[in-house]
């Protein structure tokens, strides 16, 4: 397993792929974001969006947002077939060389017993966390869902990140802060 970033652009040879794998890892209307306005925020400097390969084929991609020594993984999707194989903590790793100086954060759903996917919560949760990810005690709230942000470090600037987090221009992405009982 040898895997490379490389960056998204109009001309990329796998957009087709990308495009499928993001309605199918990201099926709501509220977490799916056209491909054109993501080309259009990388452009903008908003965002950096990766396809992942081993070797020649394609993977997955992730989508990062860069701020004051603060990285923050927005999207990030295997292939359904390729799921369960190690690529997911591989790109964790190729995304902390990538990144070296930066503290990576991540949210994720927040596990919710009555939420009809709490078990894939639940393993999600796990995986970051089985890779060095951290609780932070923070959430965010946005297009209704609740997310727990995670941290790989324990020293997680809340105020850096809801800066970070401002500058992310999404049609009625307006985050809602609030505390996590780590107990």
């Amino acid at each position: 397993m040898s895997l490379i970033l490389k960056q998204v652009t109009n001309l990329s040879s796998d957009k087709d792929k990308l495009y499928s794998l993001a309605k199918e890892a990201f099926p709501s209307k509220e977490e799916y974001l056209k491909p054109e306005k993501l080309l259009k925020m990388q452009e903008n400097g908003e965002i950096e969006y990766f396809s992942i390969y081993d070797e020649n084929t394609f993977i997955g991609f992730i989508i990062t947002k860069l701020y004051k020594e603060m990285v923050y993984l927005f999207f990030f999707a295997i292939e359904s077939k390729l799921r369960n194989k190690g690529y997911g903590s591989k790109t964790l790793q190729l995304l902390k060389e990538h990144y070296r100086n930066c503290i990576q954060t991540v949210d994720l759903e927040l596990v919710d017993k009555t939420a009809k996917n709490n078990k894939q919560r639940i393993s999600r949760r796990k995986f970051y966390i089985r890779n060095g990810y951290l609780p932070t005690g923070k959430g965010l709230e946005y297009f209704n869902t609740k997310y727990e942000i995670l941290c790989d470090q324990t020293n997680f600037d809340i105020n850096k990140f809801k800066e970070m987090i401002s500058n992310i221009n999404i049609e009625g992405f307006n985050p809602i802060y609030f505390d996590i009982n780590l107990n």
